[in-house]
C-alpha cells in the first residue's frame, strides 16, 4: 500500500480523535507482540550498556546482568532523576545517546545502595 506521508500526518492533526482511537485499536490487537519487542529492546539496551561499562560490578565483580546498574559517580543522580524524572530504559536511552558519559560506572544493587547509604560499599571499608 503506497500513501501520501504529509497527507496522513495531516489527517493524524485534523483528526486527532479519530487517529487516537486507531492507535488503541491497533495495541489491542497486537498488545502481545508490542509488549514482546518493548522487552527485547530493552533487553539489548541494558546489555549494550552493560558491556560499554565493562560488563561486571567495579566494586565486587559480579557480572550477573540481572544485579547491574549504573551508578552515577558523584553521587549527583537525584538531578538527572529531578530534571528528567524518570530511570530505567529512558535513562538508558540518553547514556547511550550521549555516547556513553564518563561520570557513570557499573555496580550491581547491593554496592550501588550501599554507596548510597553509608557513603561507600563495605568491600571498601579495608581501603
Amino acid at each position: 500500500m503506497v500513501y501520501n506521508r504529509e497527507a496522513v500526518l495531516r489527517w493524524r492533526k485534523t483528526h486527532p480523535e479519530e487517529y487516537k482511537a486507531s492507535r488503541r485499536r491497533t495495541y489491542a490487537k497486537y498488545r502481545e507482540e508490542i509488549l514482546a519487542e518493548r522487552r527485547l529492546y530493552n533487553k539489548r539496551l541494558k546489555e549494550e550498556i552493560v558491556q560499554h561499562y565493562g560488563g561486571k560490578c567495579v566494586c565486587c565483580g559480579e557480572t550477573e546482568i540481572k544485579f547491574l546498574t549504573l551508578d552515577h559517580i558523584n553521587e549527583d543522580g537525584f538531578l538527572w532523576r529531578k530534571q528528567f524524572g524518570r530511570s530505567g530504559t529512558v535513562f538508558y536511552q540518553w547514556v547511550k545517546k550521549m555516547g556513553f558519559p564518563k561520570n557513570l560506572q557499573l555496580l550491581c544493587w547491593n554496592c550501588n545502595c550501599a554507596k548510597h547509604y553509608y557513603g561507600k560499599c563495605p568491600h571498601k571499608e579495608g581501603s
